[in-house]
């Protein structure tokens, strides 16, 4: 796994924003109360960067997929 939380997060009024780290970049990124509360129901009265920590390892398997996906779509499409 090349994805590093770096400490840097906070609560937001939908969810938590954190900061990552991925192959040398970091990158912000953003989850939302539900999708905490879907990886976790029983955690879900919890404060939300409780709910991120104690499922952490498994969010930041979510954030590098997604930037992998990500950076294999083409970003602009060429037509000669």
């Amino acid at each position: 796994m090349h994805t590093v939380f770096t400490g840097k997060g906070t609560e937001t009024p939908d969810g938590y924003s954190f900061q990552v780290s991925f192959l040398g970049h970091e990158i912000a990124c953003h989850i939302s109360s539900e999708a905490l509360q879907d990886i976790d129901p029983d955690n879900r009265f919890n404060p939300r960067e409780q709910q991120f920590r104690d499922n952490q390892q498994h969010v930041l398997t979510l954030v590098e997929k997604a930037i992998v996906a990500a950076a294999s779509i083409p970003s602009a499409v060429r037509i000669p």
